[in-house]
């Protein structure tokens, strides 16, 4: 199974740009043959007047692939989350293996957290559409690397604490 994490949803109902990214990878692995089935978490957002889910705009890519097998998770709020909700899943079809599709720097802290609720998981990091995580050249994608990297680094020392990693 192909684990796509979600990445958030904007108001306007579509992925965020790293959503958009792990699923374009997720659908390509599935396309590829290296899992059957692609699952995708499922992020809401909700307001005053406003409740947005990241599941149209996955199904939007799985369609345009073609992809006949296809599941999502219920609500989750976190990677953390994810990766309960994930294990519940694998659990109750009898799956011990994933392929997990996460952004390049929340690869390590996503990875541990699903090993810890008991999946055996191959880490495969999405391509990066918001800087070149390939070639850090600019400034601004410096900054960013180091922003995305501080915010991994931060999320892991909490996980950790949670024991959650």
């Amino acid at each position: 199974m192909v684990v796509a994490l979600s990445a958030g949803v904007t108001t306007d109902g579509f992925l965020t740009q790293q959503g958009a990214d792990r699923t374009l990878k997720a659908v390509e692995l599935v396309q590829r043959g290296v899992a059957p089935v692609l699952l995708f978490t499922h992020e809401e957002k909700r307001g005053k007047n406003l409740s947005v889910s990241s599941s149209e705009d996955q199904m939007r890519f799985a369609n345009l692939a073609r992809l006949r097998s296809i599941l999502s998770t219920r609500r989750v709020k976190s990677t953390h989350d994810e990766a309960v909700a994930v294990a519940s899943i694998a659990k109750y079809r009898n799956w011990r293996h994933i392929v997990l599709v996460t952004s390049p720097f929340h690869s390590r802290r996503a990875c541990k957290a699903f090993e810890k609720v008991g999946l055996m998981v191959s880490c495969v990091p999405s391509d990066s559409r918001d800087i070149a995580v390939k070639r850090l050249v600019h400034p601004h994608d410096r900054l960013g690397a180091f922003a995305l990297w501080l915010y991994e680094t931060a999320g892991s020392l909490r996980y950790s604490v949670a024991g959650w990693i």
